[in-house]
């Protein structure tokens, strides 16, 4: 079950193991301790009852909310402390808070190590995985834990704010010490794989086993097909719910899907031998497997728990403890648990593949048809339908067999890599690599998601972020008390699949770290598991579609039942009423509306392409065609990627120096004051550059800035361990000729940069920690936002004019960053890797700003204005100073330049009104519970504490008015920006993302449709990629969009028609034992349906961007205007032709035959026929009108040709039949005045079908505009909780 955040209460238990040896005596007996009463005896093994060992189960004190994880720092030994001692184990709390006892922290953990290895038993030491559970108090297991059993069906429960992990032990203290809650670590693209619904234990009987194999044969294996369509109808059959204890069969239900996956339970043993007594030691497990990832049973809470490896400790313990490798005994289990470190994707041969692709529901039913046609002596027809039919199918086995190959060929890979365990060294594959497996860096890919422990490297992470700057990683420091958290701790992971380009050693003679994640579980895996387990498409235009089938299926079964009785009545055999009711079945269900419907799609995806618009998801192209609010990332999509440096301000408490501008920055503050020179030295070194061989390589903002100081960096030797350095410029000195040049060299003011802790934009701030090499001192420089870095720095060094300059130049739309600094006094090179890095960022010195000029991209003002004109909202979502974001809001038309906009500033004081509204010219506040406020016309801007405060209270009237009048959301963290959109999701609009790829990854994947401005062609950061960097794709995606989702619509309907009119002839034509003949259904089918459904969809995308948007659903009261109207009208033709046909003086009607096919040359036919293709061609035309989200259909030549040549053709089988068409299509002569009076019918339909379309649905029902703000209700705005 996805446990990660669900909260329990259990009873806690010793392990229990089962031993066998020569004599048959337990392993381990009975011990007792001071603080343990007693311990399980051994259990025996019976075949009713296989046990997965037990587990020393850790409770707690209570659940860390998600909102305080950043609280996860504090050193958590300090909490550590004995618990009842009743309990068979002892327990430890899993809250990490802040504690009082500070001062005995090593005294209390090495206290617990020790009593620990006493009270527990070797096959806890090795037992499966440990297990933290954050709980109040130790209760009895009940029905309010994490499973809910009702009837054998088990349900998870809601989820709370409490995290439960599980991992692989290594060593007693590891599998002993209590793991702390980590809500980031869970990767988010793994909830919805992994989300399930329900899980339902079966166990097999064989009773019913033995009567579904004969079922099967006597069905000649249609049951084994059905049971392929329906995952869980085999166990419906075959088996009998029971307790999850004895199940041999899980039938799991996943949540966003609601499909079925049966898996089948495994018990497996693991035998190993006690070094110390030489018993054989038995470890019973039972597991199942279900989306790559093991399921093991835990029978203390008698549940199935994902297994996990989890490294959610402080940086300092996981040096300490897992730092040292993994014995052989846990790599043993963790490879039961986790498998190998290789990415499998099942290979099928072609024969397999076919298989599979002809056992598809659509493939079937055309065999199915096929075989009806066959025997219905339609062997033209349905000979070239299954010609056509196995053409696809070997075109899909080919994409298939293709696509198969390439994402094998992406997931193959295996290296030789260095595993360490203790000092011993050996070379391994990289898939033997385990979870907590310390081995050296490779130099290329990546084998595995790694946490650097010693040295650095740097990583082009292209492949998961499109981004492609490399990213510096540096190790996690020994003496951290940081609890390490997979996503927030990026800068110190190593992810599976990115490219190690360089290594650097810094205090050991190698780069190394621990394994975190294998396999699937890697980022490499998620990307494979997102491809192999698509999220599901929520779009009701595609649910609407299937809904459709089935009552076409019902039209179906009820035209069935009409034609059976009709043709009883004249007397057709039984087999003949079989075969008729069966045909008007395969007409009826039209086969060719999937492939239909995706052919607008296919056409916008080839167009998108040709414009650099690259699109790794075809069914987001109709989505995008409903976008109604468009999130944009500020810096690098509406402003130019890189920023100028405008200039540097010192200052200090007196106020600011003038401006330095950045062409003479390095001769002005370095021969200033000492103040000038630190400012100078800090932004020389405060940064996370490199060098690549020659290359500089990092942030292009640090490269600016660091490029101005005319600095040298000297770290390209990637050989030595030695400290990176920066050095003033040796060309600008002036020597002196009556000192030693050496001398001189020697006292420069070269900084060597000790150590750094590295951006994380929650904290909103980097920091290095220097030693000034000629002075020998050691200082912290720390770079970040102004007002983070104001809040870190002593008041009194802080300029008096601090928020008016920063305030100029943020309305000015200059992005700005603070520089400060702290001496380090009684600091040696040996203590600072033990420096914490809150000591290093608090009582900062101030010492100036860095002003940034950001460009505005030249295309941005049009096309935030193109969007404005088509009624879709346009929001900035950025992590930049608020003032400086409503200065690019209001330039680029994202608001209007004379807009007064309130920022939401967060008052910590004030618990009835934590949040005040400022004026951001004025600054003047604005009360939202005045009577005279017109929530209508305000504009509001947020931070992304405020927003924090908004989502965490439970004012949800706030939130609604902030998100409806809200187009600036500022200092936006990656996780605030996902939770934007989830909001605006929630609202039910349709809400997309535009960024760099970078960042916003989390926000790209959770909009309904993300744009990535990448280099690459295609990125998992997004369904769309554009590799032009501007937002001009964004209309072009919209325009695309819009027209493939109209293009559906048009699809649809038309195939619903074709089947309808289709039906309608084969009904009437039923009346007299007729039917239509098969030349004549050939040509329907291919003659005219297949032209028209191929080129509609190329007709292009209109140039500009309309409002209008297509609907969203197929249940709506435009499309059965427009089908029933169409349905009436071509109903009306054939019935009128019918009708007036045999009012004729030389109509003689048919004589039924016994035989259909001996009544197919015949008047009635004949005019049937004319009558239905004209209404198929009519109807096509009318549902070809393109406008207004699509050119003019006669800008589509080759449609438009087309159409007018079916017409000749269908006009030239009415009125001049040739011989050799009337011996194909089986036409009897008709006099001639009635040819073309027929012809004149058809006419009428075709203008009244067309006009019926233009004017009645498209001109006066229209098309629906979409709002982008939701209607606010009744407005509370009062504060209860915050």
């Amino acid at each position: 079950l996805n446990l990660h955040s669900i909260s329990t209460t259990t009873t806690t238990t010793s392990p229990t193991t089962t031993s066998m040896s020569h004599n048959h005596r337990p392993l381990h007996r009975s011990t007792a301790d001071t603080s343990t009463t007693s311990s399980t005896p051994s259990r025996s093994i019976s075949k009713d009852n296989t046990n997965l060992l037990k587990m020393p189960l850790l409770g707690g004190s209570g659940g860390l909310p998600s909102l305080h994880a950043h609280h996860q720092q504090s050193n958590y030994a300090s909490n550590l402390s004995r618990e009842d001692s009743t309990a068979a184990s002892t327990t430890f709390p899993t809250s990490m808070g802040h504690s009082d006892n500070n001062n005995n922290n090593d005294d209390t953990l090495s206290h617990t190590e020790s009593q620990f290895r006493s009270d527990v038993s070797v096959s806890s030491v090795s037992s499966s995985f440990t297990a933290a559970f954050v709980q109040q108090h130790h209760q009895p297991r009940s029905t309010s834990q994490i499973i809910q059993i009702h009837h054998g069906v088990y349900k998870p429960k809601k989820k709370s704010n409490s995290y439960i992990s599980s991992s692989s032990s290594v060593t007693s203290q590891r599998d002993l010490l209590p793991i702390p809650t980590d809500p980031a670590s869970t990767i988010e693209d793994l909830d919805d794989i992994y989300a399930i619904k329900s899980m339902k234990p079966y166990r097999r009987n064989p009773v019913l086993f033995i009567i579904f194999i004969i079922s099967s044969i006597c069905t000649l294996g249609f049951l084994n097909l059905l049971c392929r369509w329906f995952p869980g109808l085999q166990l419906y059959l075959t088996c009998l719910p029971c307790r999850l204890r004895s199940a041999t069969h899980m039938l799991i239900t996943a949540k966003y899907t609601n499909m079925k996956t049966a898996c089948k339970i495994r018990d497996l043993s693991l035998h190993m031998m006690d070094p110390e007594t030489h018993y054989m030691e038995i470890q019973l497990f039972r597991l199942f497997e279900y989306r790559k990832a093991t399921y093991i049973y835990d029978e203390d809470v008698g549940i199935y728990r994902k297994t996990e490896f989890t490294l959610a400790y402080p940086f300092s313990h996981i040096h300490r403890e897992f730092g040292k490798g993994v014995d052989e005994a846990s790599r043993q289990k963790r490879r039961i648990f986790f498998g190998r470190n290789s990415i499998e994707i099942d290979s099928k041969n072609v024969f397999a593949l076919l298989v599979d692709e002809v056992l598809n529901p659509f493939y079937f039913f055309q065999i199915l048809c096929i075989v009806v046609w066959g025997m219905d002596e339609y062997y033209v027809y349905a000979a070239t339908i299954a010609i056509m039919s196995l053409a696809s199918a070997c075109m899909g086995l080919y994409e298939t067999k293709k696509n198969r190959n390439r994402l094998k060929n992406m997931t193959k890979f295996h290296c030789e890599v260095v595993r360490y365990v203790g000092d011993k060294r050996e070379v391994i594959n990289s898939s033997d690599i385990v979870p907590g497996d310390v081995i050296e860096i490779p130099d290329g890919p990546a084998p595995c998601d790694i946490v650097l422990l010693s040295g650095q490297c740097i990583v082009n992470e292209s492949m998961l972020t499109g981004e492609s700057i490399p990213v510096v990683k540096t190790e996690i420091a020994p003496a951290s008390d940081d609890v390490y958290s997979y996503s927030a701790h990026k800068n110190h992971t190593i992810f599976s699949g990115t490219i190690v380009l360089q290594k650097r050693k810094q205090r050991r003679d190698k780069v190394y770290g621990i394994a975190c994640r294998t396999g699937y579980a890697t980022s490499k895996g998620t990307l494979i598991l997102s491809i192999l387990f698509p999220k599901p498409n929520r779009f009701k235009f595609y649910k609407d579609s299937f809904k459709f089938v089935g009552v076409m299926f019902v039209v179906a079964m009820i035209l069935f039942t009409l034609s059976s009785i009709q043709l009883f009545r004249l007397h057709v055999p039984w087999h003949e009423i079989i075969l008729r009711a069966l045909d008007i079945v395969t007409i009826a269900v039209p086969p060719s509306l999937p492939i239909a419907m995706t052919v607008g799609t296919a056409f916008a995806i080839d167009r998108l392409k040709k414009q650099k618009v690259y699109c790794i998801s075809p069914p987001r192209i109709n989505v995008s065609g409903k976008i109604q609010l468009m999130c944009f990332d500020k810096t690098g999509t509406l402003t130019e990627d890189g920023l100028d440096l405008e200039g540097i301000r010192p200052g200090n408490k007196q106020g600011f120096d003038e401006l330095v501008q950045a062409d003479h920055l390095y001769d002005i503050l370095s021969g200033g004051n000492s103040a000038h020179k630190l400012l100078l030295q800090a932004l020389a070194s405060c940064h996370s550059l490199t060098y690549v061989g020659t290359s500089l390589v990092g942030d292009p903002l640090e490269q600016k800035i660091f490029e101005a100081t005319k600095y040298d960096l000297m770290d390209e030797n990637e050989e030595s361990s030695a400290p990176a350095t920066v050095k003033p410029p040796i060309s600008d000195m002036e020597l002196d000729g009556n000192v030693d040049p050496l001398e001189q060299l020697m006292n420069m003011e070269e900084v060597a940069i000790l150590r750094r802790f590295d951006f994380r934009s929650s904290l909103q701030r980097m920091s290095v920690i220097v030693k000034d090499i000629r002075y020998k001192h050691t200082i912290s420089f720390v770079k970040g936002s102004p007002e983070m870095i104001q809040k870190l720095c002593q008041k009194k060094t802080i300029p008096k004019n601090f928020s008016k300059t920063l305030y100029k130049y943020a309305h000015r739309g200059f992005r700005v960053l603070a520089c400060a600094y702290k001496k380090m006094t009684h600091v040696e090179m040996r203590d600072v890797n033990h420096i914490q890095r809150i000591d290093a960022e608090s009582d900062l010195i101030f010492l100036g700003l860095i002003v940034m000029s950001n460009k505005m991209k030249s295309v941005t003002p049009r096309i935030i204005s193109t969007l404005n004109r088509s009624m879709i909202r346009s929001v900035m979502v950025t992590g930049d100073n608020p003032y400086t974001a409503i200065s690019v809001a209001k330039q680029c038309g994202i608001l209007l330049p004379d807009d007064v906009v309130h920022l939401g500033t967060w008052n910590k004081g004030d618990s009835e009104n934590p949040i005040q509204w400022v004026n951001a010219d004025t600054g003047a506040t604005l009360d939202l519970n005045s009577p005279d406020v017109d929530y209508e016309q305000i504009n509001l801007a947020v931070v992304g504490d405020v927003f924090d405060v908004l989502v965490q209270s439970q004012n949800v009237s706030l939130l609604q008015l902030v998100l409806n009048r809200s187009n600036v959301f500022a200092r936006m963290s990656p996780s605030q920006k996902m939770q934007l959109i989830e909001r605006y999701q929630d609202q039910n609009l349709s809400v997309g993302m535009c960024g760099d790829g970078a960042n916003d990854c989390s926000a790209l994947k959770t909009a309904h449709i993300g744009i990535s401005l990448s280099d690459s062609e295609a990125s998992i950061a997004a369904p769309f990629t554009c590799t032009r960097p501007d937002i001009n794709c964004v209309p072009i995606v919209f325009r695309e969009g819009k027209a493939a989702l109209a293009t559906s619509f048009s699809m649809f309907k038309y195939i619903a028609m074709y089947s309808l009119v289709q039906s309608v002839t084969v009904i009437i034509l039923y009346s007299i034992n007729s039917n239509l003949a098969d030349w004549q259904f050939l040509f329907v089918d291919l003659g005219l349906i297949f032209p028209i459904v191929w080129l509609i969809g190329t007709t292009k995308a209109r140039q500009s961007l309309v409002k209008e948007s297509p609907e969203g659903t197929l249940i709506s009261f435009r499309v059965f205007f427009s089908l029933i109207g169409h349905f009436i009208m071509a109903a009306s033709l054939l019935v009128f032709v019918w009708v007036d046909m045999r009012f004729q003086s030389w109509f003689v009607p048919l004589v039924p035959h016994e035989s259909n096919k001996k009544n197919l040359r015949c008047t009635e036919a004949t005019c049937m026929f004319i009558a239905s293709s004209f209404s198929t061609l009519s109807i096509g035309m009318a549902f070809s009108i393109s406008k207004p989200f699509k050119k003019n259909v006669s800008s589509n030549w080759l449609y438009t040709l087309t159409l007018i040549g079916l017409f000749c053709v269908v006009s030239y089988l009415t009125l001049f039949p040739d011989p050799i068409s009337k011996y194909i299509f089986k036409i009897v002569d008709i006099p001639a005045t009635y040819r073309v009076r027929l012809w004149i019918y058809c006419l009428l339909h075709m203008v009244a079908a067309y006009l019926y379309e233009k004017i009645l649905v498209i001109r006066c029902l229209g098309y629906p505009v979409h709002k982008s703000q939701f209607r606010l209700g009744k407005l509370r705005l009062q504060y209860n909780t915050v």
